[in-house]
């Protein structure tokens, strides 16, 4: 998102005024130049690595519908954290316990989400793009 015309520059001021020996980025391929030359511009070295997903991801045909459609394993992403609130509610009433992440989430927390959704002790995820720094 970095790259994105409305969003880049809330990454780009995340990223830059992050006090931190290390960073670690996840995304697209695609903003690995732009992150090369902002780190040439700033001194930083940048350290290249490629994971392979571990499972399937599965992205539906078509919006989802209904709440009572979502199945166990399922993965809701939202774009703020009241969505995400909103929709771990509608969960709850299908008798479906959801994780939550979000950005600003401490990071002990996230991992905590995303091991209990890994183990099925909560059966639905619900998370902003920041469910991709696991």
């Amino acid at each position: 998102m970095i790259n994105d015309e409305y969003r880049g520059s809330a990454w780009t001021e995340a990223l830059l005024g992050l006090i931190a020996e290390e960073i670690h980025l996840c995304g697209d391929p695609r903003a690995l130049k732009l992150v090369s030359e902002i780190c040439k511009i700033t001194g930083d070295t940048l350290v290249k690595r490629t994971y392979n997903r571990l499972g399937k991801l599965q992205i539906q045909d078509q919006a989802l519908s209904d709440f009572k459609d979502i199945k166990s394993g399922d993965c809701i992403i939202g774009f703020n954290k009241e969505k995400l609130h909103f929709y771990r509610k509608k969960i709850q009433t299908f008798q479906m316990k959801s994780a939550i992440i979000y950005g600003h989430l401490p990071p002990i927390t996230k991992k905590e989400q995303v091991k209990q959704f890994n183990s099925r002790e909560l059966n639905v995820m619900c998370a902003t793009d920041a469910v991709l720094l696991k």
